[in-house]
């Protein structure tokens, strides 16, 4: 079992893995990835494009105040057709240049409604997301269910009538307004009776279960997009997810206190990836309330020696 040694600013003379940290104090990150992901592929992809980054994990209520998760794609009926854009009903589209957003190096020949700019966007036909249907009586119904175009048409013609058309900008109106949808988080378990856990395997005392929640179905726990609770679905569910990342780097070297200080005081930790914490230099970490000790966890739990050497304490609660 690893020892933590919460230190001061002493002289201490332990030989031990440090943790730096950019700036003095632990910051959070959370980013938002709108495109739905099985659970693992969400992990995988927080840890391969953010240094230090994982699923987020909700520690407290002041996480849960942070997120905002109003923002997604769903496929619509408007598709291209060699050179045209066609609605899926067969009728023309009139291109109008103004009702379209346009990402860079973003060129797919099937179209989403952005649920912000209420905007035309081009997306790869192959990617997976929710999406609208229209009923004969022109009832429009949001479907969150993560499918390609072609699916997602299939989907609407055998339970609707077809993918919806928007042929005006005044149509846009119709559309079903707070669409429930859910987000992955860091949280999941081993088995259906086992614990809740962060996905770096930390326990986590938060809860925020809608009603009736958790069951024993699903592992892995979302939380929706109107009122932040936490819901448990299979793993293999598509839903956006919530990266978190932090400013913590955890260094697998032994030394004594000293020389860790100076070692994050002058190592270099630029990436591009940490710009947006804009700390004017590297230190060993401070801690300064209980909301950070789950990110300090997190690093402690990498390292390979039984000595941790972490910090300066500041104020810390007992």
């Amino acid at each position: 079992m690893k020892r933590v040694l919460l230190v001061t600013l002493l002289n201490v003379l332990y030989h031990s893995t440090h943790v730096c940290v950019l700036g003095s104090v632990v910051t959070k990150y959370i980013t938002y990835d709108l495109y739905p992901s099985t659970w693992q592929a969400a992990r995988e992809n927080c840890r391969y494009l953010l240094r230090s980054g994982d699923l987020a994990l909700l520690t407290q209520q002041s996480d849960n105040d942070l997120l905002n998760p109003y923002l997604y794609l769903s496929w619509i009926g408007l598709y291209k057709d060699g050179s045209k854009w066609k609605w899926s009903d067969g009728s023309a589209h009139l291109y109008n240049s103004y009702e379209w957003t346009y990402v860079k190096d973003q060129w797919g020949d099937c179209a989403v409604i952005d649920s912000k700019k209420k905007k035309f966007q081009r997306e790869s036909c192959d990617d997976k997301l929710f999406f609208y249907c229209s009923d004969v009586d022109m009832t429009i119904t949001f479907v969150m269910l993560a499918k390609t175009w072609v699916n997602a048409q299939t989907y609407c013609q055998n339970n609707h009538n077809d993918l919806v058309t928007l042929k005006w900008m005044g149509d846009f109106s119709d559309l079903p307004a707070h669409n429930l949808f859910y987000i992955w988080t860091g949280l999941h378990r081993a088995k259906p009776d086992g614990d809740w856990t962060s996905s770096i395997g930390k326990a986590t005392n938060y809860e925020n279960w809608a009603e009736g929640k958790p069951t024993e179905d699903g592992d892995c726990v979302g939380i929706s997009n109107t009122d932040k609770k936490m819901t448990n679905f299979d793993c293999k569910s598509l839903f956006p997810f919530y990266c978190l990342q932090d400013n913590l780097v955890l260094v697998k070297e032994k030394k004594t206190w000293e020389e860790a200080l100076e070692h994050c005081r002058t190592m270099d930790l630029a990436d591009p990836s940490l710009l947006h914490f804009n700390q004017p230099r590297n230190d060993l970490i401070s801690i300064s309330d209980q909301s950070d000790q789950h990110i300090v966890w997190s690093r402690i739990n990498e390292a390979t020696t039984n000595e941790v050497v972490l910090l300066h304490i500041s104020n810390m609660k007992k």
